[in-house]
């Protein structure tokens, strides 16, 4: 019996035992399915060990095969050129053809940006007989995970449409100067701290041709062109030596009547000058030749380049029934393309017309734009995509349209609100300038560094205090490729007090000439921290 009884035994448990076995197998089955990743979530968790997401820096990562869809590709790379500079984004060109290739269609300065990665043996790429491997992926990060993965292709969501969106809504940076006003501190900041060396260009003109204070100024690589607010535009050579003058005002039909400004096409071959008041374009060369006249169909309140040979001119509410707006326009005057900025609103009295309501449009590699009572600045793109570059925080103190619209409401509030902001950007830094409190303001922001700096406040307007060779201070009038041009008044020369007696004889030697000298100022890429 009890022979039997343990027999039985043994079968029960054997029976039990290979039932536990077979539902352990399976539960580890299930673990493994449910912890291994996919191709893609591999790729993610590759990159980002590779490229950590240190402060939060990235919101994104987006990988472009080299041999993959055609269309789809296209769209991401035109993408890529309108959003390279753009630092929350790291793009991963993979699985390269040929890298000559790539550098002719993308341009070398594109290719060469701090957050575009060349992967020539094709490490963040998915493998070929992976279905997806063909399509671009947009990887979206939440600190140091990817929290979303998704493919660019022609049957999928659109990817592309979501992250023009986005950017077009986010800044890539905000400047709190809401704080600095109520007494967050600013780093001090001095010339040595952005740069190792000034140029000097006095502008040299013949006896009985002054040259006033600057309205605009251009340098190219053979040319300095300089309107003075008297609106006579000069041309110079870069040793500042007087060639000739272009143009000329007045109410003939071959002259200009009021400029709202100018500029010199990449070749040399051209000098544009926009007459506001005739609404045309005056296209003079080099030897000061009136060559084209240019009529424009649209009212336009000010102009600049724009990219691939145009212009881009900005219409006010006020001329366009209530609704902002930009005009490409081509080298014959020809409106090639218009984006509109906004909804329609009530349109303004046009008796109204002030510089507050002036876009302030600046050239500089990409164009960027501020419009009217707006805190943020703005990239356009060749393809007319806009996104949102940084903003200016404000707070309380942001001047509102209906007061900076109105003479009597404007006067009223001057200790209220921040009035006459003005920016001027490198790829490095930018540099405020603004009245508040019946005082003038300047600061400069370092983009890498996320730090303000402060230049000056009081009752006069003061540049970057000039520790290099003890001179006049230094503010930009213009930046082009990360270099500040500077305009001297020469009342400022006769009131210098230096030590430097070497300094003093330099600028006496400006004095023969009782014109405004350029200072040219190279941007360091990081400001110092003292």
């Amino acid at each position: 019996m009890k022979i039997k009884q343990f027999t039985i035994f043994l079968l029960i448990n054997h029976k039990y035992r290979f039932r536990m076995k077979v539902i352990y197998i399976f539960i580890c089955a299930i673990m493994m399915i449910s912890c291994s990743k996919s191709p893609e979530e591999e790729l993610g968790r590759l990159m980002l060990k590779d490229y950590p997401n240190t402060n939060n820096l990235y919101s994104y990562f987006i990988v472009i095969p080299g041999g993959g869809c055609d269309g789809c590709i296209s769209g991401v790379e035109q993408f890529v050129k309108e959003n390279y500079a753009r630092r929350s984004v790291i793009f991963f060109f993979t699985n390269i053809e040929s890298e000559k290739v790539l550098r002719f269609k993308m341009g070398t300065e594109i290719l060469t940006s701090k957050n575009i990665v060349i992967d020539k043996d094709g490490k963040y790429s998915l493998p070929n007989k992976y279905k997806n491997s063909i399509y671009p992926i947009v990887y979206e990060l939440k600190g140091n995970r990817v929290s979303q993965v998704s493919f660019i292709s022609p049957n999928g969501d659109d990817v592309m449409a979501k992250l023009y969106n986005e950017f077009q809504n986010n800044p890539e940076f905000s400047i709190d100067i809401n704080k600095y006003i109520e007494g967050e501190a600013a780093l001090p900041v001095k010339l040595s701290d952005i740069t190792d060396s000034i140029m000097y260009i006095p502008l040299k003109t013949p006896k009985g041709l002054p040259v006033s204070l600057v309205q605009s100024v251009r340098i190219s690589p053979h040319y300095i062109f300089y309107l003075d607010n008297n609106q006579q535009l000069f041309m110079f050579d870069r040793n500042g030596d007087f060639i000739r003058m272009i143009g000329k005002r007045g109410a003939a039909p071959d002259e200009y009547i009021s400029l709202s400004g100018f500029e010199v096409d990449d070749s040399e071959s051209f000098v544009y000058l926009h007459d506001f008041q005739r609404n045309r374009i005056l296209a003079y060369d080099m030897k000061g030749v009136l060559v084209k006249k240019l009529p424009l169909s649209r009212q336009l309140l000010n102009l600049t380049s724009f990219y691939n040979d145009q212009f881009i001119g900005f219409v006010p509410k006020f001329y366009s029934n209530g609704q902002e707006a930009f005009y490409m326009i081509d080298y014959n005057g020809e409106i090639k393309d218009s984006i509109h900025l906004e909804k329609k609103t009530k349109s303004l009295d046009k008796s109204s017309t002030d510089l507050f309501k002036m876009a302030t449009l600046d050239f500089n590699k990409y164009l960027l734009f501020t419009l009217p009572f707006d805190n943020s600045t703005y990239k356009l793109s060749p393809t007319g995509h806009k996104t949102k570059y940084f903003e200016i925080k404000q707070g309380k103190y942001q001047l509102p349209e209906r007061i900076g619209s109105n003479v009597k409401l404007y006067n009223e509030n001057l200790t209220k609100y921040i009035f006459e902001l003005n920016t001027r950007t490198s790829s490095s830094k930018v540099f405020i300038d603004f009245f508040y409190n019946m005082e003038n303001y300047r600061l400069i922001y370092d983009i890498n560094q996320n730090r303000l700096f402060e230049v000056s406040r009081g009752k006069y307007r003061k540049g970057i205090y000039n520790d290099i060779d003890g001179g006049i201070s230094v503010w930009p009038a213009m930046i082009k490729n990360d270099t500040i041009i500077s305009i001297i008044d020469p009342s400022a020369i006769e009131n210098l007090e230096t030590v430097n007696e070497s300094t003093k004889r330099l600028y006496q030697s400006f004095m023969l000439y009782d014109n405004p000298v350029i200072q040219i100022v190279g941007i360091k890429k990081i400001l110092k921290v003292r």
